[in-house]
């Protein structure tokens, strides 16, 4: 019983420690290549998406210190699925996918390095 106890106040910390993605068209600000929320001075942290105007999901990854930081994902406007690009610190900086529009396989896979 105690353990069990342990494992599910673990897991609701886990989940209400997560950030919710906000968008960064309406809720960040940019000054000198660093996101910030439009409140604060400090850079952002946390994870981001974009939309197109038509509401349909544009891309989304996360953000550490104001730059892009970790993996992002972009959609074309049909919602098929077009890269996949990892960051560091602002910069290409890993793994990359390309998927074709046509039949969706991948058409592109590399890495970058810085």
């Amino acid at each position: 019983m105690k353990h069990t106890l342990l494992i599910i106040t673990a897991l609701m910390l886990i989940v209400g420690c997560s950030k919710e993605p906000i968008n960064i068209d309406t809720s960040l600000v940019e000054r000198d290549g660093i996101l910030y929320t439009k409140d604060t001075n400090k850079p952002y942290n946390g994870p981001v998406f974009s939309l197109y105007k038509s509401g349909e999901k544009k891309e989304e990854g996360p953000y550490k210190d104001g730059k892009e930081d970790g993996l992002f994902t972009k959609w074309r406007r049909d919602g098929q699925k077009y890269e996949s690009i990892t960051y560091k610190d602002g910069k290409k900086d890993g793994k990359y996918f390309r998927w074709n529009s046509d039949n969706g396989q991948k058409t592109k896979i590399g890495t970058y390095k810085d």
